[in-house]
């Protein structure tokens, strides 16, 4: 059975203060405000990529059978979480 959160747990938790939380919990906010650590976030993010994924992925994904596409997932997911970007669902606006 999946865990849930019930609404009146989300009125509990405190505001968040993180820039890029904040932005992306109300995308059309017309501030610039803290732009630049969108910028340093991209790079990180960039700077990970590069020598992570595999140059081929694409190539060893078309035309793999189910186990070929399960085992390349299921590898990603454990890239993705080693370095902190995995999350496995998202959270409830």
């Amino acid at each position: 059975m999946p865990l849930t959160i019930e609404d009146n747990d989300l009125a509990e938790q405190p505001e968040s203060t993180n820039r890029i939380e904040t932005v992306l919990s109300d995308p059309m906010s017309e501030t610039t405000e803290g732009i630049g650590e969108f910028d340093e976030l991209r790079r990180n993010v960039r700077g990970w990529c590069t020598p992570t994924i595999p140059r081929d992925w694409r190539e060893q994904q078309r035309g793999a059978d189910h186990h070929q596409y399960i085992e390349f997932q299921r590898w990603w997911r454990d890239r993705l979480a080693e370095a902190g970007y995995f999350i496995p669902h998202w959270p409830r606006a």
